[in-house]
């Protein structure tokens, strides 16, 4: 590999992994109706080799390659189906224990770097159901609460505020980069709250077409979108509502669709990050979502 930032780099390594993911299920029927359940698994995700530019190469040797990373997950839940079919309700709970975590974090405003944190634990408990009161009438929703956070990630990334500033928070690695604590903090892409409802009704228009009409409607808290945490990288709460058309025949061969995303034309970013340097010192920038769109689209079915 080479580093094109720092002249170039000759790096020959290699990796091999090997990993046992057991698992273990147990399911009780208290009734024909019900089902309650509890589960463990073991699961990793493979290492590999991250090109990053460095000056020097022992640094390019060192930071090559990245570890596999590695989740102990817990779920208890129920699911209750009722109303003679027409109806179902689920819950959960999770607990998430990984370790060498893998993080990606954007290096001198070019390239993404993959790291490891070095342990993280997520909770989530959710809750989501259905209910059919009619043949054409049909309700779905979910509801989850998340507390994910990082267990130990003492090398996290500061931010360029931090460094600039001198942060006591950021101990300086070098004039541009910097380590921060973040053991105990939230962990980037978790939202506290999420919640999603669902309605569609179908009119029969004759014995053989049908005008399928769906709304949807969706919420998240806030979250961060930065690995450093960077309070100018959160994208706040929001909600976002969508609409679809369908008109199709009895058989379900072909559709016809009028789409509508983002009905309130909520303007939000998945991806956010500060600009580092002399001429963007105190800048950021932000991948930001689709706005309000229309579109039509058709399927035929052979």
């Amino acid at each position: 590999a080479s580093g094109p930032a720092a002249g170039g780099h000759d790096v020959a390594q290699d990796r091999r992994e090997d990993d046992l993911s057991p698992s273990l299920t147990l399911q009780w029927h208290p009734t024909d109706e019900m089902m309650l359940y509890a589960s463990i698994r073991k699961g990793f995700k493979g290492g590999g080799f991250d090109h990053q530019l460095v000056a020097e190469q022992s640094a390019a040797e060192q930071n090559f390659q990245f570890n596999k990373e590695q989740v102990v997950a817990y779920e208890l839940g129920s699911k209750w189906v009722f109303g003679g079919g027409s109806s179902q309700m689920n819950f959960a709970i999770f607990r998430n224990e990984f370790d060498n975590i893998q993080v990606s974090s954007v290096q001198d405003n070019i390239t993404f770097s993959v790291g490891n944190a070095a342990s993280a634990i997520t909770q989530r408990i959710e809750f989501d159901g259905r209910w059919r009161p009619s043949k054409n009438l049909n309700f779905s929703w979910s509801m989850a609460y998340l507390d994910a956070r990082y267990n130990d990630f003492a090398n996290a990334p500061c931010s360029d505020e931090q460094v600039r500033t001198s942060s006591p928070d950021c101990r300086l690695l070098t004039p541009t980069t910097g380590i921060q604590d973040l053991s105990d903090k939230r962990l980037q892409y978790a939202p506290e709250w999420a919640v999603f409802t669902s309605a569609e009704y179908i009119m029969q228009l004759s014995d053989r077409l049908a005008l399928i009409s769906t709304f949807e409607a969706y919420y998240s808290d806030k979250v961060a979108l930065a690995l450093d945490l960077d309070p100018y990288t959160f994208q706040k709460e929001y909600a976002k509502i969508n609409a679809r058309f369908t008109l199709t025949n009895d058989r379900r061969d072909w559709e016809i669709s009028a789409v509508l995303r983002n009905l309130t034309d909520e303007i939000t970013s998945n991806f956010s990050n500060d600009l580092s340097g002399v001429f963007s010192e105190g800048s950021y920038f932000r991948l930001v979502e689709s706005p309000r769109a229309f579109s039509v689209q058709g399927l035929i079915r052979f």
